[in-house]
C-alpha cells in the first residue's frame, strides 16, 4: 500500500510525503522440517495412526498426523517506509532538497509443539518419550522485535553555470583527499570541489545581448535599426508580423548548455524555458503592443527587453468609422423591431373587440326567438358557476362560448342571452372574472412568488400580457403591479 502528499507552500517551497506499507505473513506446521522429510525417507516402520492413552500422538508412526495436530509455526513481518521531503527554489531550476528517510520493521514470531510418544514397532501398546529424537514437553514459543532506520539528507543541484562542465559523471570515481577536497570523474574531465568553500559557489549572472532581429525571415533593416537605437522600440507594418529574436549570454561557455527564460508580454501568460537555443520566434502576431523579455532562468537582474510595435492594417479612424456606422445601424434595427412588435399587439386587441361586437350582434338578432324565464337563467346561471368552479376551463386562453354551451348542455345563443340580456355583461368579461380571480388566489400563494406577471397571466388563461393588464384594471381599477404592491406578496 502506497500513499502520496505534495503541497506547494510557497512559490518557493514545497513539501511531499510518501509512504510504502508491505506486510508478509508466514504460517506453516510446526513439525514441517528437514527431520520430517528425513523419517519419511527412512520410513521401514508402521504408517498407520497410533495414540497413547491421554490422546497424544506417536512421533514414529504417524508423521502426517504430527504435520496436522502438532503444533503451527506464524511470523508476521510489517515494513513501513516514509519519506519526508522540502525543496527550496530560491532561482528557478536551482532547488535545495532536504530529505528525511524513516524505515520501520516490525516482526511477530509465534510456535508452539505438543509432546510426541515414540513406540517399539512389535508392540505399539509400549511407549516411551524419547529425549533425543521427540519432543518431550508442551511448549509455546513467542517473540517480537522493532528495528528503526533513519537517514537524513540535504542536497542541491548545480548546472553549467555553477562551473560544471557536464551533468555527465563516471561511476564510482568520487574520491576524497585527506585535505577534504572532493574529487569526481565527469565526461568532461577531472573536477573538484573544496567543501568549506560549498558557501561561495554562487550563481553568476552574465550579461546577455540581443544580437540580431529578424521579420519575416529577413534582417531589419539599418533605418529601423537607428529608431530602435534611439527610441527602444521596434515599429513594424501590419504584415510584419513574423518576429525572430536572437541573443547571447556572454559566458563564453559552450552555447549548447547555456539556459535561458523568455516571455512575450501581450502574447505569453508565462516564462518559457530554452535550454541550448538562442533564438526565439513569433509567428502571425495580431496587431498591438508587445514586450521581449530574456534572462538568466530566475535572476531579473539579467533581463533585457525589446518593446515590438504591430500597426493595425488601416488607421484608427477609419476604425472608428465603422464602429459608428455599426452603431447607428444598430440603432434603426432596435427601433424598427420595436415598432413591429408593437403592431401584433394592436391587431390582437382589435381582433377581440371585433368577435366580441360581433357575438353580441349575432345573438341579438336570436334573442327575439330564443328568451329565457328568470327561473331558467338562474338554474343556466348557476349550472355554469359550477362547471367553471369545478373544471376550471378558463386557463384555456383559445376558451370559446361555444365550448362553454357544449360543456353545460345549452346553446350558445342561449348562454349569450344569459351573459347579455340577464346578468348584464358580456361572454368575455364573465370568463376574465375568473381569470382575474385566479391571478389574485396565485398572487397570495408563497409558491408562485418567483414567477412574472406575464407568466401568471398565462397560467391565469389570458392569451397576451396587453390584454391582462386591460382587464385587470377596467375589472379592479388599478394595475396588476399597483395590486401586488398592496398585498406585498411579492415584488416584480
Amino acid at each position: 500500500m502506497t500513499a502520496k502528499i505534495s503541497a506547494q507552500i510557497t512559490d518557493i517551497v514545497k513539501v511531499d510525503y510518501s509512504n510504502r506499507f508491505v506486510r508478509a505473513e508466514f504460517d506453516k506446521p510446526t513439525r514441517w522440517n528437514n527431520s520430517f522429510y528425513t523419517r519419511i525417507i527412512r520410513g521401514a516402520r508402521p504408517t498407520r495412526p497410533f495414540y497413547d492413552p491421554n490422546g497424544y500422538i506417536f512421533s514414529d508412526v504417524h508423521n502426517v498426523d504430527a504435520m496436522k495436530n502438532g503444533g503451527r509455526y506464524n511470523e508476521q513481518n510489517d515494513d513501513l517506509s516514509q519519506q519526508f521531503k522540502a525543496t527550496v527554489t530560491p532561482i528557478k531550476n536551482w532547488n535545495i532538497i532536504g530529505e528525511f528517510n524513516v524505515r520501520t520493521t516490525n516482526n511477530w514470531t509465534h510456535w508452539d509443539e505438543q509432546i510426541t510418544y515414540a513406540h517399539y514397532a512389535n508392540n505399539p501398546e509400549a511407549t516411551y518419550v524419547s529425549l533425543t529424537s521427540q519432543v518431550s514437553q508442551n511448549q509455546v514459543y513467542e517473540q517480537s522485535y522493532r528495528s528503526t532506520f533513519m537517514s537524513p539528507n540535504i542536497y542541491s543541484s548545480y548546472n553549467f553555470s555553477d562551473g560544471l562542465p557536464s551533468p555527465i559523471f563516471t561511476n564510482g570515481t568520487a574520491y576524497k583527499d585527506p585535505k577534504g577536497v572532493l574529487w569526481f570523474g565527469n565526461t568532461k574531465g577531472l573536477i573538484y570541489l573544496h567543501p568549506a568553500r560549498l558557501k561561495d559557489v554562487r550563481r553568476h549572472p552574465y550579461k546577455i545581448v540581443l544580437t540580431d532581429v529578424l521579420v519575416n525571415g529577413s534582417p531589419i533593416d539599418s533605418l529601423t535599426r537607428k529608431d530602435y537605437a534611439q527610441t527602444g522600440e521596434l515599429s513594424f507594418a501590419h504584415n510584419q508580423n513574423n518576429v525572430t529574436f536572437r541573443f547571447v549570454n556572454l559566458s563564453y561557455t559552450d552555447p549548447a548548455t547555456m539556459v535561458y527564460e523568455y516571455k512575450m508580454e501581450g502574447n505569453d501568460e508565462e516564462w518559457h524555458l530554452l535550454n541550448g537555443n538562442n533564438e526565439v520566434s513569433y509567428y502571425d502576431l495580431p496587431p498591438g503592443n508587445y514586450t521581449f523579455l530574456v534572462r538568466i532562468p530566475g535572476d531579473e537582474s539579467s533581463t533585457v527587453s525589446v518593446s515590438v510595435n504591430i500597426a493595425l492594417m488601416y488607421s484608427l479612424w477609419f476604425w472608428l468609422f465603422i464602429v459608428t456606422c455599426v452603431a447607428f445601424a444598430g440603432v434603426i434595427v432596435y427601433h424598427y423591431r420595436k415598432e413591429k412588435s408593437y403592431l401584433p399587439k394592436i391587431s390582437i386587441s382589435l381582433e377581440e373587440q371585433t368577435n366580441i361586437l360581433g357575438e353580441e350582434k349575432l345573438h341579438e338578432e336570436k334573442y327575439k326567438t330564443n328568451r329565457l324565464t328568470d327561473e331558467e337563467c338562474n338554474l343556466l346561471h348557476q349550472k355554469v358557476r359550477t362547471y367553471m368552479e369545478e373544471k376550471r376551463p378558463f386557463v384555456n386562453p383559445d376558451l370559446k362560448i361555444a365550448d362553454l354551451a357544449k360543456a353545460v348542455d345549452t346553446s350558445s345563443y342561449s348562454l349569450s342571452f344569459l351573459f347579455n340580456q340577464f346578468l348584464n355583461q358580456s361572454y368575455y368579461d364573465f370568463v376574465n372574472e375568473y381569470r382575474i380571480a385566479e391571478f389574485k388566489k396565485m398572487a397570495n400563494d408563497a409558491r408562485y412568488a418567483k414567477y412574472t406577471l406575464t407568466a401568471l397571466a398565462e397560467l391565469c388563461g389570458f392569451s397576451s400580457r396587453a390584454s391582462f393588464f386591460r382587464t385587470f384594471k377596467k375589472s379592479t381599477g388599478i394595475t396588476p403591479n399597483e395590486y401586488i404592491r398592496t398585498i406585498g406578496a411579492f415584488n416584480q
